[in-house]
């Protein structure tokens, strides 16, 4: 059977449960508060590319794709290339460092160049 001593040592320790959990209470109202007041605040996303940070909406151009910054989250398509009519002579082709196909002269200048000066020659 529990002694008044035993007793009195679990009136103590409920009063000690009682403290804890009055505090705690407490602490978890100032932190919902807190948590309330964030929830108000506009947090703007961003997202990062190559050691550049981007804003919410944002686009750019990376090598051959345009990239748009979208909920924090990074999304590229393919470049849509425009397919221009190219003069006589002329035809579609990629150039170095370039996405998109461009007219490009078919003739090589230097060639006539050559063949025009031999003739002056005769």
């Amino acid at each position: 059977c529990p002694t008044c001593n035993d007793f009195h040592g679990l009136v103590q320790k409920i009063m000690e449960l009682q403290d804890i959990l009055a505090k705690t209470s407490a602490k978890l109202s100032r932190a919902e508060q807190r948590m309330n007041r964030l929830d108000q605040c506009y947090c703007e996303r961003t997202c990062t590319m190559k050691g550049t940070t981007y804003r919410e909406f944002e686009s750019w151009i990376d090598g051959c794709k345009n990239c748009t910054c979208l909920n924090g989250t990074i999304q590229c398509e393919t470049l849509i290339c425009p397919n221009p009519d190219c003069p006589l002579k002329s035809a579609l082709a990629y150039v170095d460092g370039k996405c998109c196909k461009e007219c490009k002269c078919e003739h090589n200048f230097y060639d006539e160049y050559f063949l025009w000066k031999n003739k002056a020659l005769y």
